[in-house]
Order: C-alpha cells, then structure tokens, then sequence
C-alpha cells in the first residue's frame, strides 16, 4: 500500500491536506475492520464534515466541522456513541482550502 500512501502524501504536500485525512483515515478503519467507524465516518461526511476519519491506529474517529455547521453531527455521535469529545482549533498554523 506505499503507493497509495505515497500518493496521499503529495496529495496533502500540494493543500489537499483534508482530503488526504480523511482517504487515510477511511483506509484505516477499512484495514482494521472498524466498520461503526466507516459508518460514523460516512456520516460526518454527509453532514458536512471538512475531513472525517479514525485518527492514528483508531479507534478514535476525528470530524472537522467549519465553525457553526458541526450540531448535526454532534447530535447524531450523542444519541450513538457512549462519549465524544469537542473541540475547537486553538491556532491554525496553516490555512488550506
């Protein structure tokens, strides 16, 4: 899978940082069988998510949210999930669109 990962690498290198998180994240869960991930996943994604995925070796699950549009999706991992956590950027360092 290197090439893939290769791939995702420049892909963030060239500003599609959030798009490159969210394929490695989704490839995460697929390799290690989180499949409620992939579906908590989807769901961010389809409630507007900027980027959504399981963050390192899981089976935490991030979703990046623009400032305002996160309430769906915090009502929908509420009625879900045991516990969640939000948060929000302290400083960005980086800006990419």
């Amino acid at each position: 899978m290197s090439g893939i990962y290769q791939a995702l690498f420049s892909m963030a290198i060239n500003g599609d940082l959030w798009r490159a998180a969210t394929i490695n994240g989704i490839l995460v869960a697929e390799s290690l069988g989180y499949y409620n991930a992939l579906e908590t996943i989807g769901r961010a994604l389809r409630l507007g998510a900027v980027a959504s995925g399981v963050s390192g070796n899981g089976p935490s699950i991030y979703a990046i949210f623009r400032p305002g549009e996160e309430g769906p999706f915090i009502d929908y991992i509420s009625s879900t999930w045991s516990y969640y956590l939000v948060t929000k950027l302290v400083e960005i360092r980086y800006l990419v669109s």
